[in-house]
């Protein structure tokens, strides 16, 4: 807890302005529905009263975050370093780094500081929803004109190819990310947001190695679109088919002639592969 004496402003004033902030950013978030970080959930937990006699105001922040901030300040004293510290922006750094070399209510002030400046850097933290790309494609897919692939164990963006190797390793599931696309369809929208996408391209964004041999790499291309032809076998498919009917189902159709977007399914639409003719070439070899 802090007293915070205040002299140009009435305490209670203060408080309903500083509590009515932080109500709006909070309801912000739940319309929103936007996942938060724990450092963000400082700013929900900050509780201000005002003391109406002496003209202050008493801030409780979390005390899980100011303890933890206090005891790295401690760990610093006595290493010298703490492994793996990370309060955000530079500023945030600077205070700490003073606060080296206060104690008690001065100690606590400066901690106060970095927590502020934790709130007000929040997008430097992120949130486990932040690494998981098929909530990505549920939220804004719809939206996606281009949607970039590649395989990923979710610790990194490695641009993996999507063979056997990988994929038993990997996170991203070729079905699973068609149903997440139409999923983003399915949502409420909100009259401020653009028009949804009739044609959705699929890109395949693999990497390869400088050390790979060129036999190497058009193997893995090879067994990259062999993967992903077998959840899209043919070219500007609709997504509501491919994801209600099986493979072989759709296998056995002929290709359309017009473009699936002028049938009556609008809102589902249609996905094709950037760069077919690379993609048929390596088909062929």
């Amino acid at each position: 807890n802090t007293v915070y004496r205040l002299k140009n402003a009435y305490a209670i004033d203060v408080s309903n302005a500083l509590n009515q902030m932080l109500l709006t950013e909070r309801d912000a978030e739940t319309q929103a529905e936007l996942v938060i970080s724990p450092f963000e959930q400082i700013a929900r937990e900050v509780v201000i009263v005002p003391e109406v006699a002496s003209n202050s105001l008493l801030v409780s922040a979390t005390p899980r975050y100011f303890d933890r901030i206090k005891e790295y300040s401690q760990i610093f004293r006595e290493k010298g370093f703490v492994e793996n510290m990370w309060l955000g922006p530079n500023s945030a750094y600077e205070i700490f780094n003073e606060a080296l070399a206060l104690s008690g209510q001065s100690e606590a002030d400066a901690i106060m500081r970095i927590t502020s400046q934790m709130q007000s850097h929040s997008y430097l933290f992120a949130s486990s929803r932040d690494g998981d790309p098929y909530y990505w494609l549920r939220k804004l897919g719809c939206w996606s004109p281009i949607i970039h692939l590649q395989q990923t164990d979710g610790s990194l963006s490695a641009h993996n190819p999507f063979t056997r190797e990988y994929n038993r390793a990997g996170i991203i599931n070729g079905k699973k990310v068609l149903q997440e696309i139409a999923a983003s369809f399915e949502q409420d929208f909100s009259d401020t947001m653009p028009s949804v996408c009739r044609d959705i391209y699929l890109t395949l964004e693999v990497f390869s190695s400088t050390a790979d041999m060129p036999v190497d790499i058009i193997k893995k291309l090879e067994d990259t679109v062999a993967y992903w032809r077998k959840f899209i076998p043919v070219d500007g498919l609709n997504l509501g088919d491919l994801i209600a009917e099986s493979v072989q189902d759709i296998q056995r159709k002929p290709r359309p002639i017009i473009p699936v977007y002028q049938t009556e399914k609008k809102r589902i639409p249609t996905l094709k592969n950037s760069g077919t003719g690379k993609m048929e070439q390596i088909e062929k070899q």
